[in-house]
């Protein structure tokens, strides 16, 4: 099984090496897992403010789970969203 994992790691760094040099993007020189690509996954799509419910879905968990685990970016968007639309409300110096 061990050997099983590692062809796997290895078949997951290839393929972004692979992706990353026809777009002129740096080599992947970190340890690349699915672990690593699902969390690099979680918080681009919270980063970009998507909705928490599809990507629920997408990853089979629930909501609870993404903002105890990433509430540190939930925080911080929530915080961006706020700023936003302060910025958009008349009279309040936007």
């Amino acid at each position: 099984m061990r050997d099983a994992h590692r062809l796997a790691r290895l078949d997951i760094k290839k393929a972004a090496n692979g992706a990353a040099s026809g777009r002129g993007l740096p080599r992947v020189r970190k340890e690349v897992t699915a672990y690593s690509l699902r969390h690099a996954y979680v918080t681009r799509w919270i980063e970009q403010d998507r909705p928490v419910w599809k990507l629920c879905e997408l990853l089979n968990t629930s909501e609870q789970m993404l903002r105890q685990n990433y509430s540190h970016l939930f925080e911080r968007t929530d915080s961006l969203r706020e700023a936003l639309n302060d910025f958009d409300q008349p009279g309040t110096g936007g």
